[in-house]
């Protein structure tokens, strides 16, 4: 009978134990969760922001080309040329944007988002 009362004894703790262990689990897995959709929130608010700011240079860039290809055109008596100056202003500055893309758009993107996944947190 005694071991009976031991045997019933372990395996109720092996049960508890099995059922902290699946409890633990569920919290890591939601923790998880939690953190990806916290993630993915800044990534995409980030997103959306520079899509608006892209948006927005883009109209700007295309008033001041506008204006730069008239006061060209005014300068060198046509408006053709004036046109011709201003594409190739912009041209020359694709280049140059396509020439440093890495360390514009790359390197800092990868920075961001290691910094965001991987940094420690004063919570955990």
């Amino acid at each position: 009978m005694e071991n009976n009362e031991k045997t019933g004894g372990v395996t109720d703790k092996i049960i508890d134990i099995s059922e902290s262990v699946k409890d633990y689990l569920d919290m890591r897995i939601n923790a998880v969760k939690l953190q990806i959709i916290e993630h993915l929130s800044i990534i995409i608010s980030k997103i959306l922001f520079y899509v608006l700011l892209f948006v927005l240079f883009s109209i700007a860039l295309f008033f001041i080309g506008s204006t730069f290809s008239l006061w060209m055109g005014e300068l060198l008596g046509s408006e053709a040329a004036g046109a011709l100056v201003t594409a190739a202003v912009f041209l020359i500055a694709c280049l140059v944007v396509f020439v440093m893309r890495r360390e514009l758009f790359v390197n800092s993107t990868v920075g961001m988002l290691s910094k965001m996944f991987f940094e420690q947190r004063d919570e955990e």
